[in-house]
């Protein structure tokens, strides 16, 4: 942790990866949005959001 926790108040992704794949991570991403009580959802496209959000 390089700061006092996580800034982003929620995240938005098209495919969110089950597995962690830096070494150094000691629990899935899902699992630290949920510890820290950020938002997040997947299987969004992205790209089609953006461009209704424009």
């Amino acid at each position: 942790m390089e700061s006092s926790g996580i800034l982003a108040k929620g995240l938005v992704v098209r495919e969110l990866s089950p597995l962690t794949s830096n070494w150094r991570a000691d629990i899935s991403l899902d699992d630290w949005l949920k510890e820290e009580g950020v938002a997040g959802i997947f299987g969004i496209d992205t790209r089609a959001l953006v461009h209704h959000l424009r």
